[in-house]
């Protein structure tokens, strides 16, 4: 094992992880403070651009066998670095920048707004949107714990923005856009005090000292207990989910609710945070978080089923995915660990790509609802087979992204107790149910009373460049799986290491399923 930290001068020759960070937050800040104009969009765009070089070259020089920190930058308090556990997600954070900047149109900051829209709103909507993918790629990319908690809050306030400013539920979307504040600053305070404790046990605030932390097994509990609830509410995971449909049907069309279904910030916390420096916590009160993901992933199955408006419908989704990843996780071993990072890759695609869909249909009728659509396999073609193929990449379908990832975490499951594996495997049967029955209810069957009266234009373009650069997504992860899983593997392997040699999942299991199966496990130990 090499705990060492590689340095970006010296691994790649320039601060590549502080271009990736900056770009977007400096084009952010000059559109704010700038002056309207034609060049808005082609600015915003080029920012968009540069972060998505960076971090594919970011990903192109990583070393998989390298179990430290790499791309280490260092200047006081600012020290950025990236491993195994954090390299996936900024790649997908740049891409679905630069997807959202390119299917953002008139209607996202025009159509909302009440009385004249002013000159500035197109400059501060792309502000935001930048803002946004800056402050979740400072906290990849943090390499120092309390950095990571400034990233984590700062992200907060353009999606606060982006819901008050350009929601499209008229005046509710201030109430909308006060909950979710009060929801987001819940979770830093309770986070800051976790992480805070945390780094007082460490004796640092350095990330790479997560994997060495040794501390009591009580002041383990208590930091787990804090950080758990935390990064729930903002994965979210069930029954802390209630602010994430609400948000996603009140919230802009495009946007905010790419980056919230695609880029679960809260199970990368999980991981990072909890897993990593509190193992033995993790071991014995991690079947709590399971027994909730677990229920999650029913519960916001058969929520999705009964949906028929798509924005809701993947908002439900979502939670049912977390919970699915959550299982993953805190299975505690190399299969599900690896498989929940590959479904929060794999998610990040799918139901952002979903979403950006669903965004393309509400330009086209007023709401992405069943009512409003019918018999779109003929009138657009070009969106249904993209919509398709994307939801079965969410399904898991052989193939597509989606399916080694929850192949894995099923194996995963299964090595910490049959009934995690049940669940996965009953949370798999519902998204095909409710992805397929909204497919066949919207694109197959014949057009409502509603939708006779729309025009339905298939995809122009852009949309299908958009369209394709997702699909062509979710087949490179399905069919070339296994690069992207070494670029984890070595982080992951210590992580697993920390965990107690002892029955750690079966014991989580037994306590909520099945004692017997305990004895059983430490004899064959």
């Amino acid at each position: 094992m090499d705990m060492t930290n590689l340095f970006a001068m010296e691994q790649i020759g320039f601060p590549v992880l502080s271009l990736a960070l900056w770009a977007p937050a400096l084009a952010a800040l000059a559109l704010w403070t700038g002056r309207a104009g034609v060049v808005v969009r082609q600015f915003a765009l080029a920012a968009a651009a540069v972060q998505v070089l960076a971090t594919f070259a970011i990903a192109l020089s990583f070393e998989s066998a390298h179990d430290g920190l790499q791309m280490v930058e260092s200047l006081g308090l600012y020290r950025l670095g990236i491993d195994g556990v954090s390299v996936l997600f900024l790649p997908l954070t740049a891409i679905l920048t630069l997807l959202c900047l390119l299917a953002s149109g008139p209607r996202d900051w025009r159509g909302a707004q009440e009385g004249v829209p002013q000159d500035s709103d197109e400059r501060h909507y792309y502000a935001a949107l930048l803002a946004l993918s800056a402050g979740l790629t400072g906290a990849f990319i943090a390499a120092d714990i309390r950095l990571f908690w400034v990233f984590l809050s700062l992200e907060g306030v353009p999606a606060w923005y982006l819901l008050h400013r350009f929601g499209h539920c008229g005046r509710s979307r201030n109430g909308v856009a006060r909950d979710f504040a009060v929801i987001m600053a819940m979770a830093a305070g309770l986070s800051l005090i976790g992480l805070e404790l945390l780094i007082g046990h460490l004796g640092g605030a350095g990330l790479e000292l997560l994997a060495q932390a040794s501390m009591p097994a009580s002041a383990q509990t208590v930091i787990f207990v804090l950080l758990a609830l935390a990064f729930a509410i903002r994965a979210p995971l069930f029954p802390l989910h209630g602010w994430l449909p609400r948000v996603l049907d009140n919230g802009p069309i495009m946007g905010l609710g790419v980056f919230l279904v695609g880029l679960k910030i809260g199970t990368y916390g999980f991981l990072r945070f909890v897993i990593a420096p509190l193992p033995e916590a993790a071991a014995a009160h991690g079947w709590v978080l399971v027994a909730l993901g677990g229920i999650g992933a029913i519960y916001g199955g058969v929520m999705a089923l009964v949906q028929t408006d798509l924005r809701r419908l993947l908002a439900f989704a979502s939670i049912a995915h977390m919970g699915v990843i959550v299982i993953g996780l805190f299975s505690l071993n190399a299969h599900g660990i690896e498989g929940g990072l590959l479904q929060m890759l794999s998610i990040g695609m799918a139901m952002a790509g979903l979403y950006i869909l669903g965004a393309f249909i509400a330009t086209r009728v007023p709401r992405p609802d069943i009512s409003h659509m019918g018999a779109l396999v003929s009138r657009a073609p070009w969106l249904a087979g993209t919509f398709l193929l994307i939801a079965l990449a969410a399904v898991g379908m052989p193939g597509t992204s989606g399916f080694n990832g929850e192949h894995l975490v099923v194996i995963g499951a299964y090595e910490a107790h049959w009934s995690f594996a049940f669940l996965v495997g009953a949370s798999t049967v519902l998204t095909a149910a409710y992805l397929l029955r909204f497919f066949q209810r919207a694109f197959m069957n014949p057009a409502q009373a509603e939708a006779k009266d729309h025009a339905f234009d298939d995809l122009t373009g852009i949309e299908r460049a958009i369209a394709g650069s997702l699909t062509a997504m979710v087949l490179i992860v399905g069919l070339y799986t296994g690069p992207f899983i070494g670029l984890t593997r070595a982080s992951v392997t210590v992580i697993v290491e920390r965990v107690p040699q002892v029955p750690h999942a079966p014991a989580m299991a037994g306590r909520a399923f099945d004692h017997a199966s305990i004895a059983t496990t430490e004899t064959d130990n």
